[in-house]
């Protein structure tokens, strides 16, 4: 009898607190103004609705729900941010939006690298500090060795064109994937590493076929890092990823202990020694050298980025350059006119060439290369568009919705290089900051100048000295192929040598 009263008042009391909790949580929420959205299911959320354009399928609910909606990746309670007022709104709310969430990923590689990844890790001191040292070295190698990083480009961008005409000579169509890609790896790595070196080291293959390898795998995202119970599931795909990530990860190790053994202060042959030679500067003379854990994080990080979005970014001004050919005269046009076909083309003759600045700018907006950026995760409880975001929340900077909005654009599916120019002839730099293909705030990519440079500079080198014609009777799919970062399907071109 005494024991059945006390099961009653325990189901009693249980049933209370429960209670308790839900109405606790309902008058949370009714207190705060959470963000709407759309149904998902269980377990997966919203990942199966995504359809083959996840940016379509955000424009579509940001149509129904507005600029900020609510939905579920996996097990990330995610905020999509959509439109340029309300992503500069979050960028510029302190450090509110500069955290990132948990990558099963990033765990992966901390276990393989022994350090968090710059890029990918969580926001706090340690990331500030890396930041500071990597800005610093970055600024420190290109300011010191402008001209040799100048000719580094240079050189490989004239290499390419000659390797584009000898392979097209036949005036036959043919792709250029390869040929762009082991161009820009080979700029990427001599940046790295030291000048000259891909010539006669196996090395650059290998990273070049790494990065490929990394980028298949993972596709539109990695689904371990929303679904962290797959790795307990498919453990077999874990340790194939593993295994690539160590292979790729024998280049940089090699590379770094030949520059910790020879590394001189005050004569940076590269990237890789201005790194070491910043963190001794931060040491407040203290001549403690970087970790070489932390080097091999760090080289990876600037590797991978400054492949990656450089070698797409060029496959998609080729096509087109291809597809639309009236910008491609006029492009060469102006290139004729301020540098003419006798020298090699530099930064300097940058700011005369507004055209193809224009142009560069307008393929990056219709592209939308990294439409999404890395995802975000709040450091704090905050606010955005008057809806109340807790923290550790995943959010989304949808910077596809940025480049594509109507009202701002007028006419946002034409490729038309003139918006990006003013009546004066200048660049408009207002619509050029509402194509955010290197991110905002604190998260901004560090390695942006030099993407832009080398875009710059081999781009225009292939503009005056080839033309890219669509082979008859063929129609460019201008759809991209979704991934980490968004590349257009195999094409093929013919090259003319001008």
């Amino acid at each position: 009898m005494l024991e059945n009263e006390l099961s009653t008042v325990t189901v009693l009391i249980l049933t209370f607190l429960v209670n308790l909790l839900l109405m606790k949580n309902y008058f949370v929420r009714k207190k705060q103004r959470s963000p709407p959205g759309p149904w998902g299911l269980p377990v997966l959320g919203h990942l199966p609705f995504f359809g083959p354009s996840p940016p379509k399928t955000f424009a579509r609910w940001q149509q129904t729900y507005g600029h900020v909606f609510r939905i579920r990746l996996g097990s990330w309670r995610t905020v999509v941010l959509n439109g340029y007022d309300v992503i500069k709104e979050a960028a510029d709310k302190g450090d509110d939006f500069s955290g990132r969430p948990g990558f099963v990923t990033q765990d992966i590689i901390k276990s393989l690298n022994g350090e968090t990844s710059f890029a990918f890790g969580p926001f706090n001191d340690e990331y500030l500090h890396r930041r500071k040292i990597v800005t610093s070295a970055l600024r420190m190698f290109t300011t010191n060795n402008k001209k040799l990083t100048e000719e580094l480009i240079v050189e490989e961008a004239n290499r390419l064109v000659l390797n584009l005409v000898q392979k097209g000579k036949l005036t036959t169509p043919i792709a250029i994937k390869d040929e762009i890609q082991y161009a820009v790896g080979s700029i990427v790595y001599q940046f790295l590493y030291g000048r000259g070196k891909p010539i006669t080291n196996e090395h650059l293959r290998k990273m070049v076929d790494g990065t490929n390898k990394f980028i298949k795998f993972t596709g539109n995202g990695n689904p371990f890092d929303v679904m962290p119970w797959l790795k307990y599931v498919m453990p077999s795909r874990i340790s194939r990823f593993t295994a690539m990530l160590a292979e790729s990860g024998r280049v940089r190790r090699q590379q770094i202990q030949d520059h910790v053994d020879t590394f001189t202060e005050h004569i940076l042959r590269d990237m890789a020694d201005a790194l070491i030679a910043a963190d001794i500067g931060e040491t407040s003379g203290s001549g403690q050298r970087i970790s070489r854990s932390r080097l091999l994080a760090t080289l990876g990080d600037l590797q991978g980025a400054g492949f990656d979005t450089t070698n797409k970014t060029l496959q998609w001004l080729i096509l087109y350059m291809a597809t639309f050919p009236r910008v491609q005269t006029k492009v060469q046009a102006e290139i004729d006119e301020v540098v003419g076909a006798g020298r090699h083309l530099t930064s300097a003759d940058k700011p005369a060439l507004v055209y193809t600045e224009a142009t560069i700018t307008e393929v990056l907006r219709l592209a939308a290369i990294t439409p999404f950026g890395l995802p975000k995760f709040t450091t704090c409880d905050t606010t955005i568009g008057g809806y109340d975001i807790n923290k550790d929340t995943v959010v989304f900077f949808n910077q596809f919705s940025s480049c594509y909005e109507l009202d701002f654009w007028g006419d946002p599916e034409a490729f038309r290089p003139e918006r990006f120019i003013t009546d004066g002839g200048k660049l408009d730099q207002t619509k050029i900051s509402h194509v955010m293909t290197f991110g905002l705030g604190r998260r901004r990519c560090v390695g942006e100048a030099f993407a832009r440079l080398q875009v710059f500079v081999v781009f225009s080198t292939l503009m005056q000295r080839c033309r890219f014609v669509n082979p008859r009777d063929v129609v460019y799919d201008l759809d991209p192929v979704p991934g980490l970062v968004y590349s257009p399907k195999d094409f093929l071109v013919i090259v003319k040598e001008r």
